[in-house]
């Protein structure tokens, strides 16, 4: 079975629009806060990412995309879990979804999130290998992609 990662997070003013509601924009910022949270996570030791940066390796997110499900509401306190899936060479793919806690303890589905991430290196100007020790970190939360048809 595969870990999911996941963080705790309540809507504040500076998330929600004038009606209360968490603006659509939050959710692009959140996912970026939670990607790079689960990335340091996953990069246990302290130089490893500045060492593949260092390197000319640089992660870029090249899609992205968000489904509604219902709102997220100012004070809402909200869980967010990540998985991974796409699992390539160059690229992967996460899961982002956005859950209500309610006062039961209980989840309710609120927006669900889709980022592929690439690998590039800057100094050849293409995509390259995403390195094994990332690679086989990422695994350990991988889950079947939702959307493949079997």
């Amino acid at each position: 079975m595969s870990k999911t990662f996941r963080i705790n997070r309540r809507v504040t003013f500076g998330d929600a629009n004038p009606q209360g509601t968490m603006y659509w924009a939050k959710y692009c910022e959140v996912v970026g806060l939670v990607r790079e949270e689960f990335l340091f996570s996953i990069l246990t030791k302290r130089d490893e990412f500045p060492q593949m940066v260092a390197t000319g390796i640089v992660i870029e997110t090249c899609d992205f995309s968000a489904k509604y499900h219902k709102s997220a509401f100012l004070c809402d306190s909200l869980v967010v879990a990540l998985n991974v899936t796409n699992l390539n060479q160059c690229s992967v793919e996460l899961l982002i979804d956005f859950f209500k806690l309610n006062e039961a303890g209980t989840e309710e589905l609120l927006t669900t999130t889709r980022t592929k991430l690439a690998f590039f290196d800057t100094n050849k100007g293409k995509p390259t290998r995403m390195p094994d020790f990332v690679r086989s970190r990422a695994a350990e939360y991988e889950v079947p992609d939702p959307n493949h048809k079997s």
